[in-house]
């Protein structure tokens, strides 16, 4: 169901296969406006390509985590706070420790945020790439 000038999601009732879920309940709950071809969010693909809503997309009060509440902006709270690793992201916002439905979203979120903080190997030392995104470049360091 959309909006009278069916530039908004309002609702769905999925059937089947509902891998899109995620990507319609972002639309709804944060009016954004949908794509030219609204049909390419849900049908086979027919010529137009399905498009891609990313972390960079969702404002930072979009709820990501509905199991507990959490929005990108607490999630982006905590990784300016200092918040080095997945773990210590999902112990200090809760996000995807319910259902882990949020999982994928929650990552996308880290990853497109100004810093990008990814655990690389289980080592002694805490260890983990610092990425800053400038332009089209990337600087990494050890933290």
């Amino acid at each position: 169901m959309v909006s009278q000038d069916q530039t908004k999601l309002l609702g769905a009732v999925l059937v089947g296969d509902n891998i899109e879920y995620d990507t319609l309940l972002q639309y709804a709950l944060n009016g954004i406006d949908l794509p030219e071809h609204p049909e390419s969010l849900i049908l086979p693909a027919s010529g137009c390509v399905a498009p891609g809503l990313g972390a960079d997309a969702l404002p930072m009060t979009a709820t990501i985590c509905s199991c507990h509440n959490v929005s990108k902006g607490d999630i982006i709270d905590v990784i300016d706070q200092g918040s080095c690793e997945l773990s210590e992201i999902k112990s200090c916002t809760k996000a995807s420790t319910g259902c882990g439905g949020c999982a994928a979203l929650l990552k996308n979120v880290v990853w497109k945020s100004k810093k990008i903080f990814v655990n690389i190997l289980p080592i002694p030392a805490r260890s983990c790439f610092i990425l800053y995104k400038w332009n089209k470049f990337a600087a990494s360091m050890t933290c």
